[in-house]
């Protein structure tokens, strides 16, 4: 089964209420929608005999991983059925099969491709509020979150995102959460303790921890390649000696062979630009939330040069669970909006002072979440509510939020976005 999402986004729901208002606005037609008929006519050619598709290059087709056996089942049909629609302008073989092309293996990469990023979840089977879930906690850099967290992230009640998490069960079965379905998030049953008016109270707590690298490793789209008919009589003819050793690496990835020219050049480049990649290459936060992560990002970066030494993105655990909890708490901040106004940075002379952190409303749409990064090092207070540290940095507009900031920014983004 294609697992797809609904477009549930903000502008969806304004397109779907602009056509009802146009559709009602309407005068009567005298005929039907000619794109109606032309639809009619179609499936009737389509369902007058039943034909075989053959698909030649289906040999030449790779996988970069088929750990789901039934996704290269799902390619393959999506493959015969756009050939099937386009019967007529595809060539028979001499038993009457239509002959797969290129074009709808192209058609049928596309479109699965799109079920494993931005519009659904083939590989990792997620709904979108869990992939929201999921990113969010990613983008903020949280090795361990709460329920609470989660509501303020992403505007939900307590029921909603503890469904999300551990699942639920109705009479039409049951239904997974994060928690079966995610490797990377686990549960953790603590017990925390309090000093209320002089006197320890104890009171268990539910704490999730999160994976940042496992999780990258987990949300990596697959890619699905077809080999050059040249390249497949090359391999046939050096014969299985050099075929596993030509065959382990995906299109695009660097030959292993690369000269030392080009290793020295390398090294000269990345001397140069050690000093500026130096601050942000151990950043473990994510910083993009459109969809899971393809492999293409790994394999452009990777392509460009064969030499670059890889950062250190293990980051370690802190030393007791009480300090991890305490660290990956958010900040309650004031009621804003998701972007600022730069125009007002300080108070009016001759105001009086209330006492209270000056912060003012910023102009909608002014600031995106995915422009800021986690900072190592914290400097300066929020530039929004100018009372929280500045722990999340935007470097091209220059300017630093706190997690209570930041975790409405990325609210309302979900909430624009469908979830």
């Amino acid at each position: 089964m294609l697992c797809i999402w609904i477009d549930d986004s903000a502008d969806q729901d304004a397109a779907v209420l602009a056509h009802l208002k146009s559709a009602e606005a309407k005068e009567a037609d005298a005929g039907e929608d000619p794109d109606i008929l032309v639809c009619r006519a179609i499936w009737e050619l389509v369902k007058e005999q039943v034909l075989h598709v053959r698909v030649p290059f289906a040999p030449r087709v790779h996988f970069s991983s088929a750990q789901n056996r039934r996704n290269p089942g799902m390619l393959f049909d999506l493959i015969k059925c756009h050939a099937r629609l386009f019967f007529l302008q595809r060539d028979r073989d001499e038993r009457g099969s239509i002959i797969a092309t290129r074009e709808d293996f192209e058609y049928a990469r596309r479109l699965f491709l799109d079920l494993t990023g931005d519009t659904g979840a083939q590989e990792t089977k997620q709904t979108r509020n869990e992939a929201a879930a999921l990113d969010s906690i990613a983008k903020m850099g949280l090795e361990v979150f709460t329920i609470k967290q989660l509501q303020d992230v992403l505007g939900l009640s307590y029921h909603q995102v503890y469904r999300l998490l551990k699942g639920y069960r109705n009479s039409r079965g049951l239904y997974t959460g994060i928690l079966d379905k995610c490797p990377a998030v686990s549960y953790i049953d603590a017990t925390v303790a309090e000093d209320i008016y002089g006197m320890e109270v104890k009171h268990r707590e539910h704490y999730f921890s999160f994976d940042i690298s496992l999780y990258k490793n987990w949300t990596a789209r697959a890619e699905i390649w077809l080999e050059d008919e040249l390249e497949e009589e090359q391999h046939r003819t050096r014969g299985p000696r050099n075929e596993t050793n030509d065959n382990t690496l995906a299109p695009g990835l660097p030959d292993p062979g690369a000269n030392e020219e080009d290793v020295d050049s390398c090294s000269e480049s990345e001397n140069e630009e050690e000093g500026t990649e130096r601050g942000t290459s151990s950043d473990t936060s994510l910083h993009h939330l459109s969809g899971p992560h393809s492999l293409n990002d790994q394999v452009g970066d990777a392509a460009s040069c064969a030499c670059v030494s890889g950062s250190d993105e293990n980051k370690s655990l802190a030393g007791s669970m009480r300090s991890l909890i305490a660290n990956s708490g958010l900040q309650n901040g004031p009621s804003i909006s998701t972007s600022i106004r730069k125009d007002v940075q300080r108070k009016e002379k001759g105001v009086k002072s209330s006492g209270k952190p000056f912060r003012f409303d910023p102009l909608p749409g002014l600031l995106d979440h995915r422009d800021f990064i986690r900072v190592k090092v914290v400097s300066g207070r929020c530039n929004i509510c100018n009372e929280g540290a500045a722990v999340f940095r935007s470097v091209e507009k220059q300017i630093g939020v706190c997690e209570g900031c930041y975790t409405k920014m990325v609210r309302e983004w979900n909430v624009n976005n469908g979830v």
